[in-house]
């Protein structure tokens, strides 16, 4: 059985990614996000932002590690 995703409204969503709702829309071409597109707007997987969140806080730390 598969669960359905939770789903977020844009301006939700882009106040849990900490950005513009302009940003999502680049990071759905970006990272290849599912479109949910409804009557009332764009609609964003929760488990999918927190993935992409979780990869570029990795690529950040990784990025300030001294060599």
């Amino acid at each position: 059985m598969t669960l359905a995703p939770v789903l977020l409204s844009a301006a939700d969503a882009a106040t849990y990614a900490g950005v513009r709702p302009a940003t999502l829309r680049v990071w759905r071409h970006r990272y290849g996000l599912t479109r949910w597109g409804t009557a009332e707007g764009n609609l964003y997987d929760l488990d999918e932002l927190a993935a992409i969140l979780a990869r570029r806080v990795g690529d950040t730390e990784a990025a300030a590690v001294p060599v």
